[in-house]
């Protein structure tokens, strides 16, 4: 039942991210595709309220979308604008990222746009290391993104980015 709703609010999200004026610069490409959909759609869900928004110019009202992007620092994997619209996606760690992980990246982040810093407790999803996913997220293990995507584990670091380490 909550894929359903979650696919239901991808729906919605892909038709406002398709409305939006590309607010990328070089290097930097706004997107959205079925999985990211998805985990907006459990991100909204999770948080509940308003998807969040930005104006920009002081008159266009700008929806939560994500860009992605080439991080100069090889260990951020995510980042997120605090409060804001924007979710920045790095290029290649968004590719190899697993179901579960990048679901859970975007739930986190979606926390950020709504002005949630990080949690001192380790259960909390805006832990900076939170120890779980959550539970829209973790039944996504089934539906794997990528073959051979889940190489890295991808966690939250410094405020307002995730970092990637390798797992051995």
């Amino acid at each position: 039942m909550a894929l359903r709703r979650s696919a239901l609010w991808a729906v919605a999200l892909a038709a406002v991210a398709l409305a939006l004026p590309t607010a990328a610069s070089a290097g930097e490409t706004s997107f959205l595709d079925d999985d990211l959909g998805t985990y907006f759609g459990i991100a909204h869900e999770h948080w509940g309220g308003p998807v969040p928004t930005c104006t920009q110019n002081g008159v266009t009202v700008v929806s939560a979308h994500a860009v992605l992007y080439d991080d100069p620092n090889p260990s951020v994997a995510a980042r997120a604008e605090q409060p804001g619209c924007t979710l920045w996606l790095d290029r290649g760690h968004w590719r190899a990222m697993g179901t579960v992980e990048a679901c859970m990246i975007v739930v986190h982040e979606w926390g950020h746009l709504l002005g949630h810093e990080h949690s001192h407790d380790p259960n909390d999803l805006m832990a900076e290391f939170p120890r779980r996913p959550p539970r829209d997220c973790a039944a996504l293990r089934r539906h794997p993104r990528r073959a051979g995507a889940s190489s890295r584990r991808v966690r939250p670091c410094r405020a307002h980015s995730v970092c990637v380490r390798r797992v051995r």
